[in-house]
């Protein structure tokens, strides 16, 4: 028996150190999330966040949103610490925040492409979409970094000249890298002909950041553009700006 406990001893404390090792090289504390589970985890948020922006009636009271949000960790038996310290550490380790993310991004479409065809072999689950315009911009994907930012701002704008009726007009885009302390400060304007419309807000953190501008029908639009404004920025800061686009309902 006593031989059989030591050989038992000398196989675990090399599995133990090996263990230990593999945990070290990947410099991963044991609370962040693993890859594939935080690939989970930052899809379903992402659908609950689309969930959230494309109904405001329904969320305009921040606590459905914490209820929306909740279920989406419970469903991962996670909490929210759990997840926004595993953000935290992926913001850090950019390479892995972005493969991570093409992931969902090819989830998204493959999902998107699946309710097509599911919608073609049944014209009885047809939805009517919401008529929509998309405005061209400079870049729907980019990097930002310290050199790319004069006087710590980024300006954007729609290329076109607009001479439109009033509308609804969003302004969406993900950002992954996002340093946690910094909170940029984001400026959306739609000029009309007699008065602009500005309306600002912050990026709270990685993820999808929406905002929204309502026109009054009696109003001509002519220039949509603003701004992202970073109140400090690092040298070794490198922004992923995805999918940014100007719309209108």
């Amino acid at each position: 028996m006593k031989i059989r406990k030591i050989v038992k001893t000398k196989l675990l404390i090399p599995l133990f150190f090996l263990s230990a090792f593999f945990t070290a090289c990947d410099n991963r504390p044991f609370h962040v999330l693993s890859d594939k589970k935080m690939e989970a985890v930052l899809f379903d948020v992402y659908i609950a966040q689309t969930e959230i922006d494309n109904n405001h009636a329904v969320f305009s009271d921040s606590a459905r949103k914490a209820d929306l949000l909740n279920a989406v960790f419970q469903k991962h038996k996670i909490n929210k610490a759990d997840f926004d310290s595993s953000l935290v550490w992926y913001s850090d380790n950019l390479d892995k925040y972005i493969k991570i993310n093409e992931k969902i991004v090819e989830r998204y479409v493959k999902m998107t492409d699946d309710l097509k065809t599911q919608q073609n072999e049944n014209p009885e689950m047809l939805i009517a979409e919401e008529p929509g315009m998309l405005y061209p911009v400079n870049s729907k994907a980019f990097f930002l970094q310290k050199e790319d930012l004069p006087q710590n701002v980024y300006a954007f704008e729609a290329d076109t000249i607009l001479q439109e009726s009033g509308g609804t007009y969003n302004l969406r885009f993900s950002v992954l890298g996002l340093p946690s302390k910094i909170r940029p400060a984001v400026t959306f304007c739609v000029q009309c002909q007699d008065t602009t419309i500005v309306r600002r807000d912050s990026i709270q953190g990685n993820g999808f950041f929406t905002m929204t501008i309502g026109i009054s029908p009696m109003k001509k639009v002519n220039r949509l553009y603003g701004s992202v404004y970073f109140p400090e920025t690092s040298s070794d800061m490198t922004l992923f700006i995805n999918r940014f686009t100007i719309s209108k309902k």
